[in-house]
């Protein structure tokens, strides 16, 4: 990975300045994973607690799996360190279960965001193709194959609803998707992502967007997975 936020190079004191932070202080220092989920988790386990009480505990117990593992965290920002690694697939299964709830609370700011979880963990390479779904319990199957179907369900309309997602959700659907299908570390187009098989929602997606960026990008996706 090229993004490697592990080890910044540190500004030389100046006389007068106010001391360096300590070590445990510093935002760096807590890896690269836990820098870009940890606000959103704080934002997705302050809103609507009541009407989203299992999403609520659930980004709590992410939270803290983010603040036991800080050293882990950065260890796994070193180039290859993510690659076949059992705890980093135990991890990122358990920081997948919010995301999951938000994508499906049909609230946009919960979706919205958790999307953008998504494609951030995509693109720096923490989702890795070689992951297992722990959910899975009929068949195993790889957790890629939990993220398509999780992404691409935010398109579908819920009971009653007379509307696909708006604007806000769109967008940051749309760079889900494509971090999905550009993404080096899982195997989309094989056994691993089956993404082929949401190319017909994908299709719909573009009949229904307005957008012409939007609709440009989910074009070419559709065409790269049909």
């Amino acid at each position: 990975m090229t993004d490697n936020l592990a080890s910044p190079a540190r500004r030389p004191s100046v006389a007068g300045s106010s001391p360096s932070r300590k070590p445990s202080a510093d935002p760096v220092l807590r890896g690269t994973l836990a820098i870009f989920l940890t606000k959103p988790l704080q934002m997705m386990a302050k809103h609507n607690p009541k009407k989203f009480p299992q999403l609520t505990e659930a980004a709590k117990n992410a939270l803290a799996l983010l603040e036991s593992n800080q050293e882990y965290l950065v260890s796994i920002d070193k180039p290859g360190a993510r690659i076949a690694d059992p705890k980093l697939n135990e991890s990122i299964n358990k920081l997948i279960v919010p995301l999951q709830l938000a994508c499906q609370s049909r609230d946009n700011a919960l979706m919205s965001t958790a999307l953008d979880c998504l494609q951030k963990m995509l693109h720096y390479e923490f989702i890795q193709g070689s992951m297992t779904d722990a959910q899975s319990k009929d068949r195993p199957r790889k957790l890629v194959e939990r993220i398509v179907e999780v992404t691409c369900d935010v398109f579908k309309k819920a009971k009653g609803e007379r509307d696909y997602p708006d604007d806000s959700v769109q967008l940051p659907l749309i760079m889900a998707l494509v971090a999905l299908v550009v993404s080096e570390s899982c195997d989309l187009h094989g056994e691993a992502g089956r993404i082929h098989e949401h190319s017909p929602l994908l299709r719909t997606l573009v009949m229904v967007e307005h957008n012409l960026v939007a609709n440009t990008v989910v074009k070419g996706i559709s065409s790269s997975v049909s």
